[in-house]
């Protein structure tokens, strides 16, 4: 019985993560957070009802006066820990984008995860199914989700994706038929085409061109991401049977008159 109160608290935060704000909160981040806020806001709330006795043994003035500053650091308090708790509800459901401390993907390595990702949008496109920006790293394990999200934007700010939000969460669309976007535009994302005008430069130049090239010659996006659909077996082909050279055909079906 003495719990009824504290998980009226947190339920009635859990609704305010999970409805208020205008993205999608997933509902266990929501309970993470409620539950953060309401143990202080109770813990809060304890400290200034003690302090609300030991205010009450002074004299009628000065016990007044210290009633309202009170009060108001217990809602100035309790209100921060309300905001701290949808902080933890966001930390919670994002936690796998966040980048930690280490070092940045190589340029291999970042054009590697933009195949990948390009593979991953128009093989969903394909069976018409949104690829979802929160849920595309876990089909790529190897990579962590923040340089996931890092390359997606690249390719977004590069013209190869597109962003769209679809029930709250952001999603990966093509922007161009997957036999129009070629190898070297991909690579010319990644690594970049600035140089300066030195022999060096030119030589970073060939070298990337050269590698644009190459990637042309044996990347084909519409081929790797095309699904592949496989015959129901509840309808199966029926084998066309040859006729043997020189049989006569068969005749006609005339319709009785």
């Amino acid at each position: 019985i003495k719990l009824v109160p504290f998980l009226c608290v947190v339920l009635t935060l859990m609704f305010l993560y999970l409805f208020f704000p205008h993205v999608k909160v997933r509902t266990g981040a929501a309970f993470a957070g409620a539950l953060f806020a309401a143990l202080f806001w109770f813990i809060v709330q304890k400290i200034y009802v003690v302090l609300q006795v030991g205010v009450a043994n002074y004299n009628a003035i000065y016990g007044s006066f210290a009633t309202i500053p009170l009060m108001l650091i217990w809602l100035q308090t309790g209100w921060t820990f309300i905001l701290l708790g949808a902080v933890l509800a966001h930390a919670v459901q994002h936690h796998r984008h966040y980048r930690p401390a280490g070092a940045p993907l190589t340029p291999q390595r970042r054009l590697q995860t933009a195949i990948d990702i390009l593979l991953a949008v128009y093989a969903d496109f394909a069976q018409r199914q949104p690829t979802r920006l929160a849920r595309l790293a876990d089909r790529l394990p190897h990579t962590r989700p923040a340089d996931v999200e890092t390359v997606a934007r690249l390719l977004a700010r590069g013209g190869a994706l597109g962003f769209r939000e679809a029930d709250g969460e952001e999603t990966l669309v093509p922007v161009t038929p997957a036999e129009n976007l070629r190898g070297s535009e991909i690579v010319r994302l990644v690594l970049g085409d600035e140089t300066l005008p030195t022999g060096s430069g030119q030589l970073a130049a060939e070298a990337v061109a050269a590698a644009g090239r190459s990637l042309d010659s044996r990347l084909d996006l519409a081929r790797l991401a095309a699904p592949q659909i496989e015959q129901s077996p509840s309808r199966p082909s029926l084998p066309l049977q040859d006729t043997p050279a020189g049989a006569p055909a068969d005749p006609p079906v005339t319709p009785p008159r």
